[in-house]
C-alpha cells in the first residue's frame, strides 16, 4: 500500500514535468522573438534616408544639456 503511494507521487510529478514542457515547446515554437516593430529603427536603412535622419536631427542645444549634465555631476 505504502509503495502504491510513493510510486502515485512519482507518475504525478512525471506529468506535471511532461505538462511543462510541453507549454514550454509551445511557447518558444509560436512566439516570435525580435520581430517586433518598436518604432525606434528608420523605415529605410538606405544611405540617404539615414542623411536626411542625421540632417533632421536637433543639435542645437547639446551644449547647454552638456553643461547642466557637468553641474550635476559636480555636485
Amino acid at each position: 500500500m505504502e509503495e502504491n503511494r510513493h510510486l502515485g507521487w512519482w507518475v504525478a510529478g512525471v506529468i506535471v514535468v511532461l505538462i511543462a514542457a510541453a507549454f514550454l515547446v509551445y511557447y518558444l515554437r509560436y512566439t516570435p522573438i525580435g520581430t517586433g516593430d518598436y518604432g525606434i529603427l528608420p523605415p529605410s536603412d538606405t544611405t540617404q534616408s539615414i542623411e536626411a535622419d542625421l540632417n533632421s536631427t536637433d543639435l542645437s542645444n547639446l551644449d547647454k544639456e552638456l553643461s547642466d549634465i557637468d553641474k550635476e555631476l559636480a555636485q
